[in-house]
């Protein structure tokens, strides 16, 4: 079995666990909703305090390998004993060593940035929702926020939605009859606005590069999207934002609410990257008792 275990079983145990992987949507308590990855145990996520971070849990990794390991072990155990003695010529195990190693090392240097944190074992609590398996090449589209925080879903109010005499309107042909309000954004049967308060009020200006039938608000906040864009109420086109990825964090603290935008490279504070969210990361757990929500 030694020959076995250098030439098929090592290089079989770390394609099969870089390829093949569980990933879970849970609710952190005192935390954002998140989705890990890892089978059997989640051992990975997105870190909380910087983008383009992880969150290591090592002890859940080394059961998570052992149990690949173990797997590929038995089943070429059983084969080479009991039905077929097992001969990998180096045509094949050549092939493996290198697509093993091709998968090792990159993953070493994610595993090297040093914004990523290492934790012994996971040491918050969080409660599973939805589960799934997936091929590394498989999209996971994160699941609905409303579906396990239905508190903060913003029902469409109904037409037709008053225009305030103290509003400072910026846009032509509105159409008052059809007119809904979405928080940030007002929605007409032909055009999208967006509202925001300056020193002399509120202003309404219309939204000209949004695609009406397309468009969407991500709840209450300061940011909605369409088919090709992430826009904020004030600035309108954010440019850098990944349209696949962003996603809204509100984290809510005593003496109000905080809003950002997030996507899988930053954050956001309306069009502007930031690094880090105030209340928002790993210390958030250790210097405040805010609740963080975030959502897509």
């Amino acid at each position: 079995m030694k020959r076995l275990l250098w030439k098929l079983i090592l290089p079989l145990t770390v394609i099969s666990m870089m390829m093949f992987t569980k990933w879970w949507y849970a609710l952190v308590v005192d935390g954002p909703d998140e989705i890990f990855t890892g089978f059997p145990f989640a051992f990975v996520c997105s870190g909380w305090h910087t983008s383009l971070s992880l969150q290591i849990f090592v002890l859940e990794f080394v059961g998570n390998l052992l149990t690949y390991f173990l797997i590929i072990f038995l089943l070429v155990y059983a084969i080479d004993r009991l039905i077929i003695k097992i001969n990998v010529p180096k045509l094949v195990s050549i092939p493996l060593i290198v697509l093993s190693s091709l998968i090792v090392i990159p993953s070493g240097l994610v595993a090297l940035n040093p914004d990523n944190i290492y934790y012994l074992k996971r040491d918050f609590d969080m409660e599973i929702k939805e589960t799934g398996f997936k091929f590394v090449w498989q999209k996971q589209e994160r699941p609905d926020f409303y579906k396990y925080h239905p508190e903060f879903k913003i029902e469409t109010q109904t037409p037709k939605t008053v225009l305030r005499s103290d509003w400072i309107i910026k846009a032509d042909s509105i159409d008052r009859e059809t007119l809904v309000d979405h928080g940030q954004f007002l929605i007409d049967k032909y055009r999208v606005y967006r509202k925001f308060d300056f020193s002399d009020g509120l202003m309404i200006l219309e939204l000209e590069d949004a695609d009406r039938e397309t468009f969407i608000t991500y709840g209450n906040s300061i940011y909605a999207r369409d088919n090709k864009h992430i826009f904020d109420s004030r600035h309108g086109i954010i440019e850098q934002a990944n349209l696949e990825t962003f996603h809204v964090v509100h984290v809510e603290m005593e003496d109000g609410i905080m809003k950002f935008g997030k996507d899988k490279f930053n954050y956001y504070f309306w069009d502007e990257i930031v690094t880090d969210t105030i209340g928002f990361g790993l210390k958030t757990r250790e210097i405040t008792k805010a609740q963080q929500i975030e959502y897509n």
